[in-house]
C-alpha cells in the first residue's frame, strides 16, 4: 500500500518524506510515498537502469498509484469519506498535476519529474527509479510523489548559513531558473532581530508553464522590487529555524508551501551578499587561470581548481555538484575581479 502524508513511516517512505511529514509550522502540498517494498515488487532484483525504462509496473500497483493520484487534491478526511461524499468534490480529482522524487537526502545525482499526469504517470516513475541506479545505488528507494503547485515566486531558506545568519532567495516563477543557475536570485541574509543585508536584481529569468500545453516558457522580466517584504522574510526564516531544517518553497497567494526539507551545514564565515559562498574550501590563485570566472555557473568538472561565477544560486544544480565534490565555489558574484588578479579566501569566508 502507498503511504499518504501523515502516516509516514521513514524506514518505509524515506528521509525526504518524513521530514515534510514532520514539518508543524507550515502548509505542505498533499502527498504519498511508493515505499521501498512496493519499488522492490516492481523490479525484483534486476537494477539495471535500461531494464527498468523497458520493464512493465505491475497492474494492480499502477492501478494503486493511479488512484492515489486522482486522490492527492483531497483531505485526509474526504479521501477516507464515502463514495457520495467524495463525488460531492469530484472537481479536486480532475487532472492533478504531480512531482516525482526519491525520497531520501541526496540533492543534484537523482532525476526528478514535475507536472506528471495521469497519463504518463508510468513513464515519468521508471525514469526517476532508474536514476537511482545509475547513480550507483543498490538498495529499494522510497518515491515520493507530490501535488504540484503552481508558484508566483520558488526559493529556499538555509538555516545557519553562516555563525549567526541565515540565507534566503527567490525568484519568480518556477523554480528552474534557480536549479539551472540562470537567473540572478533575491538575496538576503537575515537572523532572528532582522535583515542584515538584501541584494534584489533589477530583472531576472522568469519560467513559467504554459497551461494549454504544460511546457515550459522563460523571459527576462523586469522586477519592480522585491518579491517579498521585509516581515514576510523575517517571520519565515523565524519559523525555518523552530524547524531546525533548511526548507524549499513554493509562493501562491501570500502562502508559503514546503516541497523539501533538508540539513545544511554552515557554508561561511562571511557576512555579505557580494559573493554567495555555495560550497566550501579555499580559493586561491590568479582570476581567469587558476580560480575560473564566468557570467554562468558551471560543475565542478568544467572549472579549475575553484570558481567565482556572476549568476547562480545556493541550490542551484552545480552548486549542489561544487559541495559533493568538494569544490569551492562563489556564485552570484557581484564585485570586480580584474584578469589574472591574486585572489584568496580561506575555507570559510
Amino acid at each position: 500500500m502507498v503511504q499518504w502524508q501523515g502516516e509516514i513511516d521513514r524506514a518505509k517512505s524515506g528521509l525526504k518524506a518524513a521530514r515534510l511529514d514532520s514539518l508543524n509550522s507550515f502548509e505542505v502540498p498533499n502527498f504519498f510515498t511508493i515505499t521501498r517494498g512496493e519499488v522492490k515488487e516492481f523490479i525484483g532484483r534486476d537494477k539495471d537502469p535500461q531494464k527498468i525504462l523497458n520493464a512493465t509496473i505491475p497492474s494492480d500497483l499502477m492501478q494503486e498509484i493511479k488512484d492515489a493520484q486522482e486522490k492527492i487534491g483531497m483531505s485526509s478526511e474526504v479521501r477516507n469519506a464515502s463514495g457520495k461524499a467524495k463525488n460531492l468534490v469530484g472537481g479536486q480529482r480532475d487532472s492533478q498535476r504531480v512531482s516525482i522524487r526519491i525520497s531520501d537526502e541526496e540533492k543534484g545525482i537523482y532525476e526528478y519529474k514535475l507536472n506528471v499526469g495521469s497519463s504518463n504517470i508510468e513513464k515519468a516513475l521508471k525514469k526517476v527509479i532508474a536514476s537511482y541506479y545509475s547513480a550507483g545505488k543498490q538498495e529499494y528507494p522510497a518515491i515520493l510523489i507530490q501535488k504540484m503547485v503552481e508558484p508566483g515566486e520558488t526559493g529556499t531558506a538555509i538555516i545557519n548559513f553562516t555563525r549567526n545568519y541565515s540565507l534566503f532567495e527567490a525568484t519568480e516563477g518556477l523554480g528552474n531558473s534557480l536549479e539551472e543557475g540562470i537567473t540572478d536570485p533575491d538575496l538576503y541574509l537575515v537572523n532572528e532581530e532582522g535583515i542584515k543585508e538584501k541584494k534584489i536584481p533589477d530583472k531576472q529569468v522568469k519560467m513559467s508553464r504554459n497551461p494549454m500545453n504544460g511546457q515550459k516558457r522563460k523571459r527576462k522580466v523586469t522586477k519592480n522590487g522585491a518579491s517579498f517584504k521585509d516581515r514576510e522574510v523575517k517571520k519565515f526564516i523565524q519559523k525555518t529555524k523552530r524547524e531546525g531544517l533548511s526548507l524549499k518553497f513554493v509562493h501562491k497567494r501570500g502562502t508559503f508551501y514546503i516541497v523539501d526539507a533538508f540539513k545544511t551545514d554552515q557554508i561561511s564565515d562571511q557576512e555579505t551578499l557580494e559573493g554567495l559562498r555555495v560550497s566550501r574550501g579555499e580559493i586561491e590563485g590568479r582570476a581567469g587561470i587558476e580560480v575560473s570566472l564566468s557570467d554562468q555557473t558551471a560543475g565542478p568538472e568544467d572549472f579549475n581548481n575553484s570558481l567565482i561565477a556572476r549568476r547562480g544560486s545556493f541550490v542551484s544544480s552545480d552548486a549542489q555538484k561544487a559541495r559533493k565534490e568538494g569544490k569551492p565555489a562563489v556564485f552570484s558574484f557581484s564585485g570586480e575581479i580584474e584578469q589574472e588578479q591574486q585572489i584568496y579566501t580561506s575555507v570559510n569566508s
